[in-house]
């Protein structure tokens, strides 16, 4: 397997918004926190994953850092193309390597829903999580009442798995999560008709670190 963590991996994910690299010297962690803080989007967030200051928030934007440097995973910041703002962020927080699978979340502005972002980032990075990291497995997890969360997943090829009770604390509760997942073996029985995102770094892919076929999905709603 080819070393994929030689460059960060940045990705178009349309005319408007591209996913980069986090960095602590572009504010990601001043937006980070202001994201977490937002009432709509931390109704579904465990409160120990929401940053209580803006030091918490930096550690949080390191250790997105750190997945990169230390070969561990990939997180990206969903930025605008215009500013370079980042309005939320996407990635894989675990990578289990015997078991060959990824766990993914993300979070972003509520003021951008409903706008396909979200969706178009899932296809970009699905892609490059079955195609150049070669696992066979991605995984998401949300509370049950999700449902917009969990509409985007379905969108984007994952399947509900099952019901964790009373698994996770939320809110002063324990509350029930819904599983989904997506394999490799899904994905590429699903016919690819959609237009093919622009890689921002040099083209050189998976099999020769990165190929000028990459083939992502990025034209859903």
């Amino acid at each position: 397997m080819p070393d994929i963590f030689q460059v960060f991996p940045v990705f178009d994910i349309d005319q408007r918004f591209y996913l980069r690299a986090p960095s602590l010297d572009s504010g990601d962690a001043e937006s980070s926190l202001e994201c977490y803080n937002d009432p709509k989007v931390n109704a579904f967030v465990p409160d120990d994953c929401i940053p209580c200051n803006i030091e918490a928030s930096r550690r949080n934007i390191q250790y997105m850092i750190d997945l990169f440097n230390n070969k561990q995973s990939f997180y990206w910041m969903i930025a605008r193309r215009d500013n370079d703002v980042s309005i939320g962020k996407i990635g894989f927080h675990a990578w289990h390597h015997f078991h060959n699978r990824l766990e993914i979340s993300y979070q972003i502005k509520s003021e951008y829903w409903n706008r396909g972002i979200i969706t178009r980032a899932l296809h970009v990075i699905v892609d490059f999580g079955f195609n150049c990291m070669k696992v066979e497995r991605i995984e998401a997890n949300t509370i049950v009442n999700n449902y917009a969360s969990i509409r985007v997943l379905q969108k984007t090829g994952f399947a509900i798995e099952g019901i964790l009770r009373s698994y996770r604390f939320y809110k002063g509760q324990n509350v029930d999560i819904v599983v989904l997942g997506h394999t490799k073996r899904q994905y590429y029985a699903i016919p690819k008709h959609h237009t093919i995102s622009t890689l921002r770094y040099p083209t050189r892919h998976c099999n020769n670190i990165y190929s000028n076929d990459y083939n992502i999905i990025t034209n859903d709603p």
